[in-house]
């Protein structure tokens, strides 16, 4: 009987616990103009959208590689997407944000202005590689020396991404942390103005600014 009641008193909990879940999955969880706190909105209208992107307080320090090399990791407390890539490789940092474009047919063209760059004279820190050590898995950092010979430096990218509840979707990428292979450096991206102007198009974009997007007062101008 105590087995039963208790059974039922938790119910109330899992039953706002899978609320929660199912809310957050469908992008209802206070998600209208989602802003990443990199990212900020200036100024939109239906042609244009114009953004700052500010790092957010970041922290240096170097890891001795295998071979002894000296290498750099920036670290952050809002963190940074790290594309997968083969072990001994330079790591990139990258901060993103979702918008909503006009329509999936949409075009663009992409202008920096401001851009405020930090250069630190040591490679980056490579992909790691994990190891089994005496009492626990070691990350162990060797760098591939053909890979950071080849390796170029990114651009800040705009890429289309899908369609979320009828609205057409791209993706906004800072490559905040990367590294330059001709000259054997790291650079930081600190700031820069990011000004994102549409082709002429018919829009197909719908009115749901629910999903988690920068743009959401630009998409209400695009509503058909």
């Amino acid at each position: 009987m105590h087995c039963r009641q208790s059974v039922r008193a938790l119910q109330p909990l899992v039953a706002a616990i899978l609320l929660v879940i199912v809310s957050v999955a469908e992008g209802r969880a206070t998600l209208r103009a989602s802003q990443p706190p990199s990212f900020r909105v200036l100024r939109s209208n239906q042609q244009e959208l114009v953004l700052h992107f500010q790092l957010p307080a970041y922290q240096l320090d170097t890891v001795i590689t295998r071979d002894g090399t000296r290498a750099l990791r920036v670290s952050s407390a809002s963190g940074f997407e790290v594309p997968l890539s083969d072990p001994g490789s330079p790591q990139r940092g990258i901060l993103s944000a979702m918008i909503a474009i006009p329509s999936v047919a949409a075009t663009w063209t992409l202008q920096l202005t401001g851009v405020q760059e930090r250069w630190i004279e040591l490679p980056s820190i490579p992909y790691p590689r994990a190891r089994i050590g005496d009492d626990e898995n070691v990350q162990e950092y060797q760098i591939a020396a053909d890979r950071y010979r080849v390796h170029q430096l990114a651009s800040v990218q705009c890429a289309y991404a899908g369609i979320s509840r009828g609205v057409p979707l791209a993706r906004l990428s800072v490559p905040a942390v990367d590294y330059d292979g001709t000259t054997n450096r790291t650079r930081i991206i600190e700031q820069c103005t990011i000004r994102i102007v549409f082709a002429p198009c018919s829009v197909t974009a719908t009115g749901d600014g629910s999903i988690p997007i920068l743009n959401a007062a630009q998409l209400r101008t695009w509503t058909i």
